[in-house]
């Protein structure tokens, strides 16, 4: 005889082990697929910040380059005794090759964009990231009289290493360069090395005879139109305007009073009865210029349009 009750529960046990076990297998699918989840969102904040690291580092990575390039390019007039044929191109050179006249310079050893570039791929290949990064343009351009601009055009693709995700990103990167604090190459190139001076710009928004003392005493530096600009000085080209001024709207020359004690002082001849104004100065110009009545340097000399600059009427004496 059939015993239904044993069938029934044995049925009935069957019935409840395959529910618990199609429980376990739904329980263990979705374990999995959270655990998947919460890992490709791990990855997925790994790269973000990542590229987020690269977005912030590249024009730190720019700032440095160009500020050693223009060390190197100072470096090379000095060390050459004349001006470079191209300061934009030769500052290019320096920034994305390391050389300069074809030549490896020391100041941009390891120091090169493509280097950061190379460094941040193998940081990437530690982390499990496939990066390229393509420099696709840079260039270095006149911003004002104290400031250049390096803007670099580039681009980043960033894979994790099993293909599952990807991100590329275009970029145009500008970054100020200032100026103030690097050697004068004018001054170096006129005076074979000996007298170095550096860009220390003035604040005086308004001058006089005081004023006018202490830019001659300290050797700073005014903005005018009429002076050439830094990049005009690398190539120790006085003649303005030049093609950097055709390259931004802003005024971008400047100039200092040269002082012609300290160039005797290096054994240097000087003319006393030329104008001091740097570039009208060390150039081939001879301009009618003064002494000035009243300034505690004597020996100082200034033509009539940069008296009326800086404020100096009725205080010129001829000779």
């Amino acid at each position: 005889m059939v015993n239904v009750p044993g069938i029934f529960y044995s049925g009935a046990v069957a019935i409840i082990v395959v529910v618990l076990a199609l429980h376990l297998v739904s329980y263990m699918d979705a374990v999995r697929t959270q655990s998947e989840a919460v890992s490709i969102r791990i990855r997925t904040n790994e790269l973000a910040n990542f590229m987020e690291a690269i977005t912030l580092d590249m024009p730190r990575a720019v700032d440095i380059s160009s500020r050693r390039a223009l060390v190197a390019a100072i470096n090379e007039v000095d060390v050459r005794g004349s001006g470079l044929d191209d300061a934009q191109f030769r500052l290019y050179e320096l920034v994305i090759n390391g050389t300069i006249y074809g030549i490896p310079s020391y100041w941009m050893n390891a120091s090169t964009v493509p280097n950061w570039a190379q460094r941040v791929e193998q940081i990437g290949a530690t982390r499990g990231f496939i990066t390229n990064i393509s420099l696709e343009e840079f260039s270095i351009l006149p911003y004002d009289s104290f400031d250049l601009m390096a803007h670099m055009q580039w681009s980043v693709n960033v894979t994790e290493s099993t293909g599952k995700m990807s991100v590329h990103r275009y970029y145009n990167t500008t970054v100020i360069i200032p100026i103030t604090g690097f050697d004068d190459p004018l001054y170096t190139l006129q005076t074979h090395g000996l007298a170095k001076r550096k860009i220390i710009r003035s604040n005086f928004t308004t001058y006089n005879l005081t004023y006018f003392d202490i830019v001659v005493g300290e050797g700073l530096y005014v903005n005018r139109s009429e002076a050439p600009s830094f990049l005009d000085r690398l190539e120790n080209n006085l003649v303005v305007p030049s093609k950097y001024n055709l390259q931004t709207g802003s005024q971008i020359g400047l100039e200092s009073v040269v002082n012609v004690v300290e160039l005797a002082n290096y054994d240097i001849a000087v003319n006393l009865n030329q104008t001091m104004i740097d570039h009208l100065y060390f150039g081939d110009v001879n301009i009618t210029s003064y002494a000035v009545n009243g300034s505690e340097y004597d020996w100082v000399r200034i033509d009539q349009e940069h008296a009326d600059f800086y404020n100096l009427g009725g205080l010129l004496v001829p000779g």
